[in-house]
C-alpha cells in the first residue's frame, strides 16, 4: 500500500478537481496544508461572495486522499 497523503482542491463553480499539494507523508502534514489553502482561498473566494464552505455554496472545497485512496473533505474541523 501507498503511505502517501494528497491535498485535492474541488472547483465547485467549474466542476473539476486540482492537484494542491502532495505526495505528503503524513496526514498531519495532509492537514497543514489543507488548512495553508483554505485560508489561501478564502483571500480569493471570500465567503460573503461566494457561500463559503457552506453546503450550497461555490467556494472551491478541499479534499485530503488518504493512502488507500479514499478520500474526505477538509473544513477546518476534527473529523472526529
Amino acid at each position: 500500500m501507498n503511505d502517501r497523503w494528497y491535498v485535492i482542491g474541488y472547483d465547485v463553480f467549474g466542476g473539476h478537481e486540482y492537484p494542491i499539494d502532495g505526495p505528503l507523508d503524513s496526514e498531519l502534514k495532509a492537514w497543514s496544508a489543507a488548512r495553508k489553502h483554505l485560508r489561501d482561498i478564502e483571500g480569493l473566494q471570500p465567503t460573503e461572495e461566494t457561500g463559503g464552505q457552506a453546503q450550497y455554496g461555490i467556494q472551491d472545497q478541499i479534499f485530503i486522499k488518504r493512502p488507500d485512496g479514499s478520500s474526505y473533505r477538509y473544513t477546518g474541523q476534527s473529523p472526529n
